[in-house]
This record gives C-alpha cells, sequence and structure tokens, in this order.
C-alpha cells in the first residue's frame, strides 16, 4: 500500500483509512463538507489578514473570484441552472419589490 501521508506512522494511517472504508456515506459527506467549510475559512482569513480594514462581506465578495475565476457569476450560472432560470428571476422579482416599498415613503 502506497503511503498517502509521509508524516504519519503506516499503521495509523491504516487504522483511518479502514474507519473511512466503514464509514457511512452520510458521513463521509460531513467530513468532506467540513473539509470544504475550512478551505474556505483559511482562504477568508488569509483575505483579512492582508486587507485587515475590510468588511468580512468585502472579504467574501473578494474570496468568490480565486475559487470561481475572474467570471464567477456566469460560472455559477453554468454550474446549477436552476439559480439560472428559478433563483434569479425570484430574487430580482424581490429586490423590485422591496425597492417599491421602500420608495413609498
Amino acid at each position: 500500500m502506497t503511503k498517502l501521508f509521509p508524516d504519519t506512522d503506516p499503521q495509523i494511517e491504516r487504522v483511518w483509512l479502514e474507519m473511512l472504508r466503514q464509514a457511512p456515506a452520510w458521513r463521509k459527506l460531513h467530513i468532506v463538507a467540513e473539509m470544504n467549510r475550512a478551505g474556505r475559512e483559511l482562504a477568508l482569513l488569509g483575505l483579512r489578514k492582508r486587507y485587515p480594514t475590510s468588511l468580512p462581506s468585502a472579504c467574501a465578495v473578494a474570496w468568490r473570484p480565486s475559487c470561481w475565476g475572474k467570471n464567477w457569476l456566469p460560472a455559477l450560472m453554468a454550474r446549477y441552472p436552476l439559480w439560472r432560470e428559478k433563483m434569479l428571476p425570484e430574487l430580482f422579482a424581490l429586490a423590485d419589490l422591496l425597492m417599491r416599498a421602500l420608495s413609498q415613503d
């Protein structure tokens, strides 16, 4: 068996891999989701460190191109057609409704 982690004892690695093999699918998906969350948090922490005066929301916006590329919105729309076809029109309709309600003062 090839070692996955050169700094880990082979016996420990075997035990860990066996635990992963026996884990139910929901547990494996949870592990992947947590790793994704941790990666996103590390990226956002790096942005906050580089730009300490920026708001967290600005860092989140700055993070998107690093994940999806410069044209992140079209890439996101292409990857999730339901978002493009259903959610985006609903969001625009909601924004329009809010703007009308706010302008009635």
